[in-house]
């Protein structure tokens, strides 16, 4: 079977897989509620750190005159699920796939905390319609690119191991046949 439609069809399943947990146990559960308020706490501390003067209260951030509530389905856990489906997927070696997935984690837990931070202060700051505009438009596809070249940049740092689209007689695979 070729490599690249093994990879994709494992990602797929895996990455089906991980919406179904995601929708049928993890949303709504008291893990879920746990998680959220960790998120928040983390956030909020960093806010603190920054100058921004506000309290957390479960999931909520707030300084009194405005919060920022972190709600489920805006945590990133399904951005996580995507990179480990990717990793988990694709041909490597069981410790360069730990590797990745601690790295690659841990990298979008923090660009996640910047995200919730950020969005309190364009909140707490700026219209509205900028909050909207950052937390329905911008903050996603910063995360979806972020998520992807996560994942890129580690199957990047691999090398090759799908070797493919390389001529036998080329190692840099810069040979053409004609």
């Amino acid at each position: 079977m070729d490599p690249w439609v093994r990879f994709t069809g494992l990602f797929a399943i895996l990455a089906i897989a991980t919406e179904i947990l995601y929708y049928a146990w993890i949303l709504g559960s008291p893990a879920l509620d746990i998680y959220l308020s960790l998120l928040a706490s983390v956030s909020g501390l960093i806010l603190n750190v920054v100058g921004q003067d506000v309290e957390v209260v479960g999931t909520s951030i707030w300084n009194g005159a405005f919060m920022v509530d972190i709600a489920p389905e805006c945590d990133a856990i399904q951005l996580c699920t995507l990179l480990m489906s990717a990793i988990i997927a694709f041909p490597a070696q069981l410790g360069k796939k730990l590797i990745g997935l601690l790295i690659g984690l841990s990298w979008l837990q923090i660009v996640n905390f910047t995200r919730i931070a950020s969005l309190y202060f364009v909140g707490a700051h700026f219209a509205e319609s900028t909050f909207r505009n950052a937390h329905e438009v911008v903050w996603p596809v910063v995360l979806i690119i972020v998520t992807m070249l996560t994942w890129i940049a580690w199957a990047r740092r691999l090398g090759d191991p799908l070797d493919v689209g390389r001529p036998a007689n080329s190692p840099s695979g810069n040979a053409r046949s004609e």
